[in-house]
């Protein structure tokens, strides 16, 4: 909330706006879907590490290529559930 100079009011009382259930929702599964896809990412970038830092050894090779695909797997997985989620959030609250 904004007074007519742009300053922010502090609400107060009976005017502190309620957070429908909605957005709590929102924002808990918003903070973990970004812890997800972070680990995501970081599991890619392992793989990838251990891909270069194979030597050519063919298991070692092959170990990697899968925590490649898993974490590339895994990252799709969170983009999609974040827009599932995304959807049925804005479809149950109307807007």
């Amino acid at each position: 909330m904004k007074d007519t100079f742009g300053a922010i009011l502090i609400p107060t009382g009976d005017n502190i706006p309620a957070a429908s259930a909605e957005y709590i929702v929102a924002g808990l599964l918003d903070g973990v879907f970004l812890i997800a896809g972070m680990i995501a990412v970081i599991a890619m970038i392992m793989a990838a590490y251990r891909f270069v830092t194979s030597n050519g050894d063919p298991s070692r090779v092959t170990k990697a290529k899968q925590g490649i695909v898993y974490a590339i797997v895994g990252l799709l997985f969170v983009l999609a559930s974040f827009g599932l989620v995304r959807f049925f959030i804005t479809a149950i609250s109307g807007g």
